[in-house]
């Protein structure tokens, strides 16, 4: 099994999710409401990938990926997101973003984009 640490600020996406990973490879050992919260679940359950919705209180999923690849932490990260604005997809990928999935649709996305970054 693939340790995941899931951060979103909604409840129901963080269950939808959780849902959606069940019968998969990929196990949820620890999540998040809030960016900063993310962060400190991620030095305390050391999760093999991160999955952090763009938009959250405290720091934002972008936040969360720019302050782990500053302290040398280039564990993947998905970015879920609802829209994306050019902006913050462009400091993302040049922070070494793993894989960015739309929250629409993203049952089949979010497990593929998981698989490819495994292998």
């Amino acid at each position: 099994m693939i340790s995941i640490l899931l951060a979103d600020d909604h409840a129901f996406m963080r269950a939808g999710v959780s849902s959606v990973l069940r019968d998969t490879d990929f196990a949820i050992v620890a999540t998040a409401s809030r960016g900063d919260e993310a962060l400190a679940a991620v030095k305390r359950h050391d999760p093999e990938m991160c999955i952090f919705d763009v938009r959250m209180p405290g720091k934002t999923g972008v936040d969360c990926l720019l302050d782990m690849r500053a302290s040398g932490d280039g564990r993947p990260v998905i970015l879920l997101t609802a829209e994306l604005d050019d902006r913050l997809l462009i400091e993302a990928v040049r922070n070494g973003v793993n894989g960015i999935v739309l929250k629409d649709g993203a049952e089949d996305a979010l497990v593929n984009s998981l698989e490819a970054i495994r292998n």
